[in-house]
């Protein structure tokens, strides 16, 4: 899937090295990411889980964010004069 082989990390510090320094690193505080949810702190647990170091730092995932923009987004259009409207059954408003 990575196309990463054993021989291009065969002289890397191991998973359990560096889960040890990256939670030196950043601590107790909290780790901001883009669906950080659904991908990397379940890595990063299981790693941290696996080395024997606690990681249970909070999180926030800019996901749902930005999929809210999205959506919030999809209800406006740009006017002649370039500012968007929101849009309403075809009609605008400022």
């Amino acid at each position: 899937m990575t196309h990463i082989t054993d021989e291009m990390v065969a002289d890397k510090p191991s998973v359990d090295e560096i889960i040890q320094k990256f939670k030196a690193f950043v601590g107790d505080n909290i780790l901001i990411g883009h669906n950080i949810k659904g991908c990397d702190i379940l890595h990063i647990t299981r790693a941290a889980r696996r080395a024997g170091v606690n990681f249970d730092n909070s999180f926030l995932d800019t996901k749902p964010l930005a999929l809210s923009i999205k959506d919030a987004n999809h209800n406006m259009k740009r006017s002649h004069s370039g500012q968007l409207k929101q849009t309403e059954q075809g009609k605008t408003w400022d």
